[in-house]
């Protein structure tokens, strides 16, 4: 295998950020008994209880969450800087923001957030086997017959081992008091939790815009330019 390797070179990679957050400590303690409070739903369903869903998918616009806010906003820039954009010719929005808490046995399904740029995910508490997070991938450019590299396909005797040379998914498991950051159209998914205890996470969709007027065409205008029909 090695001696293959030295043929190979690897294009287009997903850039995904993970970093500590250094107010941990202060951000759990504020929080996570209020989180714990939110209004009750199914003791068994297979699904974790989503805010964004519930009622509380705005908690950016809660003056409580601001120190929140300003905890995550150097890892977003440091993200942007990572794919070497100039953040000083952008100004950034939290489109909507949600708790997220998940029991024994429960997940979040696949999904996207093709409404936004950039997803973010902070852990506010996350007990040991309490599930991680999966990245997946529609059509991934080494899968060179369709759905080669599926779960259905990963159970046959046809590879000598799976790699991210054959995989369409990337699975990880983050550490309490930290933040993962994201493109939002990124196919992904929770682990299933294996622990007595909930893990409470932070989840943020966010805009990234102009500044001001541009010729600029790809990038979404500044908000000032937008009008209300």
């Amino acid at each position: 295998m090695s001696d293959v390797l030295n043929n190979i070179v690897n294009l287009f990679p997903l850039s995904v950020y993970i970093s500590d957050v250094a107010e941990h400590a202060s951000l759990k303690e504020r929080f996570a008994a209020k989180l714990k409070d939110l209004p009750p739903y199914k003791p068994d369903s297979r699904y974790a209880w989503t805010g964004d869903v519930k009622g509380h998918g705005f908690i950016h616009l809660d003056a409580d969450y601001q120190p929140w806010l300003d905890a995550m906003l150097p890892h977003i820039h440091r993200y942007l800087e990572l794919l070497r954009l100039r953040t000083e010719y952008v100004d950034i929005f939290f489109q909507r923001s949600w708790p997220v808490v998940t029991k024994r046995d429960q997940v979040v399904a696949a999904h996207n957030h093709e409404n936004a740029h950039i997803s973010l995910v902070y852990y506010l508490e996350k007990p040991e086997n309490a599930g991680g997070l999966r990245l997946l991938v529609n059509g991934a450019p080494n899968e060179i017959i369709p759905n080669l590299f599926s779960a259905a396909t990963a159970v046959q005797p046809f590879f000598i081992e799976r790699t991210p040379f054959n995989s369409n998914h990337v699975d990880m498991d983050l550490n309490e008091g930290q933040v993962v950051i994201f493109p939002s159209k990124t196919l992904h998914q929770t682990i299933q939790s294996e622990s007595d205890e909930d893990r409470i996470s932070l989840v943020a969709d966010i805009a990234v815009m102009l500044k001001a007027d541009s010729e600029c065409e790809k990038f979404m205008p500044a908000f000032s330019l937008w009008k209300k029909l």
